[in-house]
């Protein structure tokens, strides 16, 4: 209705529960039409809707009040169905159906969405669905409707859709005597600049972890310090185990003769008789030489003073039961030695790991450090919303980084990285109240676990986890890289971007060496011309 100096339109949003969700998408429409298109042309939209604007009455039916309260003074409609239709009134199948034919028979515009998405099978109302259906069919060839199957596509449906109406129905003299309606895109790096460019190293992004790892290697060296070993004797097996006889034996299922054995039920002597199996081997443990010259390399570079009693497992011994290491996962291994013996042996085994993981975490980092990455963003400075925006970046060739340039972590930083989604931070900016996240990565493709059991393949889980660390790569570098005869080209899609906003490319760009120049240009549905610009690099 008219107020004085602006003109006040009231919206009804008229939806059944299940999609009463979407509310807030509707909401951030209307307000983002009333700062611009609105704001420009003394226009507001006023969302109105039973759960803010109507108040407890009697006297009458519930829908009818709620038409006497606000819903018959309305100018439009956007309504929503989802999987159910709605309660029945008087006269129509569901409150919504009421609204939506009045404002109908009234002229009045209606925005109508069906939206589909997922739902859960078990929950959905088929009475309710085929009431959905039944409406919807009826006006399928009216072109009253559109589908949508998020609410994304909802945002930018309705968004569109509110602002052509204005634009072509109610205000178009005044619309096109003011300020142009049109987005304006630009491209430019975080730190501002947007004439020049000065591209920046990933350095130190590591250091917090890389302290964290020579922490726990120093406390762990220390640890083993402290072990004063004294030397013992390796035990023999107990010989003088109960024999059962053959007959028994015979019997009994593998699993049942293996444990005899390990209770000393059974004699090793007839248990290697009976099963073929091959005695245990003995054998002093000791750190390999290509082992101590990995801890030793570690403490010349960090200063510990590490001698060859750091080394010493006294009397420690190595039973190796050739029956049971068929079972996979050291089964077949028992150490005999003293409690110090078997626990400084625990914590060496455990330095070298955590060595080749820190020196892995090293190498990882070294090899990202030596790319240039540089990080853009895209703005919309215009007075409206802009959609479909195809962005193209240009450099020299042989300067753009693919994703098999990106290292792979090492074994021992592999699963870390993978469990921890790592390039998601590594390889994107970090929050800003001010600036977007780019919205439109592609679905990442889950890849199943290993299952583990006493048979599983080491190499098998690897190639696993190099599987799913791509697809980490792959969800934040989506991008097409094209060539032509003298540049590659870099190109990625926006679906929509708001005026006034500012929107994070899906990753840093990343460029195996520094490119002599950088060019972008800009095509989207709602823009009349190709944006274009270059960066200098200096």
């Amino acid at each position: 209705m008219p107020h004085t100096g602006v003109t006040v339109y009231d919206l009804l949003l008229s939806c059944p529960g299940d999609v009463l969700d979407l509310k807030p998408v509707i909401e951030e429409c209307v307000k983002s039409f009333n700062s611009s298109i609105g704001l420009i042309n003394n226009i507001r939209v006023d969302l109105k809707h039973w759960s803010t604007d109507s108040f407890a009455q009697s006297g009458d039916k519930p829908q009818n009040i709620l038409n006497k309260q606000f819903i018959d003074a309305c100018d439009m409609c956007v309504a929503l169905l989802g999987a159910r239709f709605g309660t029945p009134t008087d006269n129509f199948d569901s409150g919504t159906e009421e609204e939506i034919i009045k404002m109908i028979e009234k002229n009045k515009q209606v925005f109508l969405y069906f939206v589909d998405r997922p739902v859960n099978l078990s929950e959905v109302d088929l009475e309710q669905y085929n009431k959905v259906k039944k409406f919807k069919k009826a006006y399928e060839h009216k072109g009253l409707y559109n589908v949508v199957n998020s609410k994304e596509e909802l945002r930018a449906a309705f968004q569109n859709a509110l602002s052509l109406y204005f634009i072509n129905s109610i205000a178009p003299q005044t619309l096109h005597n003011n300020q142009k309606v049109a987005p304006n895109l630009v491209i430019y790096t975080a730190e501002g600049e947007k004439e020049k460019l000065t591209p920046f190293h990933t350095d130190y992004q590591h250091i917090k972890l890389v302290k964290t790892q020579e922490k726990s290697i120093t406390e762990l060296i220390n640890r083993i310090k402290t072990i004063d070993i004294e030397p013992s004797t390796p035990t023999a097996e107990n010989e003088t185990a109960t024999e059962y006889s053959d007959e028994e034996i015979e019997n009994m299922s593998v699993v049942s003769v293996t444990k005899a054995l390990e209770d000393q039920k059974i004699s090793s002597k007839q248990f290697y008789k009976l099963t073929d199996a091959k005695p245990p081997v003995y054998s002093k443990v000791i750190i390999e030489d290509e082992e101590k010259s990995l801890i030793e390399e570690y403490g010349e570079t960090h200063n510990e003073d590490l001698n060859e009693s750091f080394y010493y497992l006294g009397n420690l011994t190595k039973e190796t039961r050739f029956f049971f290491a068929v079972l996979g996962n050291n089964n077949g291994i028992t150490y005999l030695g003293s409690d110090s013996e078997k626990e400084k042996h625990e914590l060496i085994k455990k330095l070298i790991r955590e060595i080749r993981k820190y020196n892995h975490i090293i190498e990882y980092f070294s090899r990202i450090d030596s790319m240039v990455g540089v990080s853009f963003l895209i703005e919309n400075i215009g007075n409206t919303y802009d959609e479909d925006i195809d962005v193209k970046i240009f450099t020299e060739k042989g300067c753009i980084t693919n994703i098999d340039d990106i290292p792979v972590p090492g074994l021992f930083f592999l699963e870390e990285v993978v469990e921890a989604e790592a390039p998601k931070f590594l390889f994107t900016e970090r929050n800003n109240a001010e600036v977007e996240y780019y919205s439109d990565y592609p679905v990442i493709h889950d890849i199943p676990s290993m299952h583990i059991d006493l048979f599983r393949n080491r190499s098998e889980e690897i190639e696993k986890l190099k599987a799913k660390y791509r697809n980490l790569l792959e969800f934040i570098f989506c991008y097409d890289i094209r060539e032509s005869e003298n540049e590659d080209i870099l190109c990625f899609n926006i679906q929509y971007l708001k005026q006034n906003t500012k929107m994070y490319f899906p990753s840093f760009l990343l460029f195996l060496k520094m490119p002599k120049y950088i060019r972008y240009e800009i095509r989207s549905k709602h823009s009349p011309e190709v944006y274009k610009g270059t960066f200098e690099i200096i």
